[in-house]
């Protein structure tokens, strides 16, 4: 389980799973992400491959970046189910740039 992650005392930071500038993807699976003050999963720089996990109660589920020209994605998602979204529960994913994300369907196992 991964909750409650708070932000430091300038306001910034406070999200429950970070993953930055990895060369590999990385996978976080069947996780329970709750209560956290910024997004619930962030990649900055990199893949982040999210299969089966369960979001609820932050400002955002998922934050995706580009950091030093690496950009970060959620690729190869699937099964993930974020509770604040009903009825169909999809993780939508936010981020800075300006073209808006494709939200994650919990069931397709695509972007």
């Amino acid at each position: 389980m991964i909750k409650n992650a708070r932000p430091k005392l300038d306001d910034t930071y406070g999200d429950g799973f970070v993953a930055m500038k990895n060369k590999e993807p990385i996978e976080l699976r069947t996780s329970a992400v709750y209560d956290n003050y910024r997004a619930g999963v962030s990649v900055w720089g990199g893949r982040l491959i999210l299969v089966d996990n369960h979001l609820r109660g932050h400002k955002f589920d998922l934050n995706y970046e580009t950091i030093d020209g690496i950009r970060g994605d959620f690729d190869g998602s699937t099964g993930n189910v974020c509770s604040d979204y009903p009825p169909r529960y999809i993780c939508a994913a936010v981020s800075s740039v300006l073209e808006p994300p494709e939200p994650i369907d919990p069931t397709s196992g695509s972007t």
